[in-house]
């Protein structure tokens, strides 16, 4: 019998949506799901997004949809490029020939994974880091070598750097490190001294640093955004990932880009994108528009106007979800790492009887079982952020998806379901 490649089999079904059968069962029994497993924020996509929509409503029934540019509207990139050198120090010198356009940051990370390496290659990935990171490097065969960052130091890379500059000495088949930075799944922020030192670590073992920023904006407590970017040393070595979806809360637009220095990743990244053609003209035209509005509004700056961006806005929104969950667990004796960006949180819900919980099985309990007047809280096991076996077993994660009030509420019924669960 003919068989898939075992390639495939081998890669996991996405943890976000692994336990969506069941909550499609509770749904359907009338009770009402706080979800807060998955990292599809409510905050509308700002207006010019859908302006610029408008301009295809009546138009000419003979118009036609054709191709555009493999590597992207020009629009569009130079929106990207204008934006990230009024948001990220010490790049005056960058321009649209950096910067290439994919459909969304997944299409990014899974094209990098064969132009940067070889099958049977390896790259090293702090953990806990974002579960899919597995799929886009697994179908070329590239293997995670994972570096656990531990809950009680925040997340902190600076336990594990030493960690890493032992692998990179000892294999020769890493090739790589992979950062998210703000990062999903626990909302750590790595501070300038921290990237300092994964630059010498790239730069002194000649390797590839990938840079996930899609959060970069999103930071918290007066942070500032940081990007690999502006570190001058290792810029041939550097490539950033970036996305309209969750800074501008447009997930659907499946846009998203890549910036470089280095000419011959841009050369062989652009042979990928000829072969799927081009992305949607619309979805690059609408996001053309809606990051153009904020780079009008920060280039105002210089002349005193203060008006806050889109990606501003929903930053301070974020923060009061962020506050507002940290705070209601902590209060409940809960160990949750502290996020100082992005949209997520790691808590460990504990023991039962003396042996941590099977947090996959809490959620279970809490989409099967558990109901505070009718409602429930949906939340993601952690494990599966974890390449480690046995690690974040007892840990889960929250997506700070729901307004304020809802986010209160649903932590509330989440702590009661942690109770209830280690007294069933």
């Amino acid at each position: 019998m003919v068989e898939v490649s075992e390639r495939v089999r081998n890669i996991g079904f996405s943890p976000m949506r692994k336990l969506l059968p069941f909550a499609e069962k509770a749904k359907s029994e009338g009770v009402q799901i706080f979800h807060l497993n998955i990292g599809q924020p409510d905050i509308p996509t700002p207006t010019p997004y859908f302006d610029a929509l408008k301009r295809y409503d009546g138009a000419d029934s003979n118009r036609v949809d054709e191709y555009v540019k493999s590597q992207g509207l020009d629009e569009l990139r130079k929106a990207f490029v204008e934006y990230t050198k009024l948001t990220v120090e010490g790049i005056d010198d960058m321009t649209i020939d950096n910067c290439l356009i994919t459909e969304g940051g997944s299409e990014a990370l899974s094209n990098l994974s064969y132009v940067l390496f070889e099958p049977g290659d390896k790259i090293v990935v702090p953990e806990p880091f974002y579960a899919n990171y597995n799929t886009f490097m697994g179908v070329n065969d590239v293997e995670i070598v994972p570096c656990t960052t531990d809950i009680r130091e925040n997340f902190s890379l600076r336990n594990i750097v030493s960690e890493i500059k032992r692998i990179v000495s000892e294999d020769k088949k890493v090739k790589g490190i992979l950062i998210t930075n703000p990062g999903n799944p626990t909302g750590g922020v790595y501070t300038a001294e921290e990237l300092d030192e994964i630059a010498r670590i790239v730069k002194d073992n000649d390797l590839w640093l990938i840079a996930d920023e899609v959060y970069r904006e999103i930071v918290f407590d007066g942070e500032n955004p940081r990007s690999v970017l502006s570190i001058k040393s290792i810029r041939e070595n550097t490539i950033v990932v970036d996305s309209v979806s969750k800074k501008w809360s447009a997930c659907g637009a499946r846009v998203g880009a890549i910036f470089t220095y280095n000419e011959s990743v841009l050369e062989n990244f652009l042979k990928l994108l000829q072969s799927r053609l081009s992305a949607s003209r619309v979805n690059q035209e609408a996001s053309a528009a809606m990051i153009d509005a904020d780079v009008s509004i920060l280039k105002k700056r210089a002349n005193g106007h203060n008006e806050p961006t889109s990606v501003e806005l929903a930053r301070d929104e974020y923060s009061r979800r962020r506050k507002a969950a940290y705070e209601i667990l902590k209060k409940h004796g809960i160990l949750c790492g502290y996020p100082k960006g992005a949209l997520y949180l790691i808590a460990e819900i504990g023991e039962k009887d003396g042996i941590p919980i099977d947090a996959e099985d809490f959620c279970r309990f809490m989409l099967e079982e558990f109901r505070v007047d009718g409602k429930t809280v949906m939340v993601t096991a952690a494990e599966s952020f974890y390449k480690t076996p046995g690690k974040g077993k007892n840990q889960i994660r929250l997506a700070f998806v729901l307004n304020e009030e809802k986010t209160k509420e649903a932590t509330e019924i989440l702590c009661k379901g942690i109770e209830a669960y280690k007294n069933k």
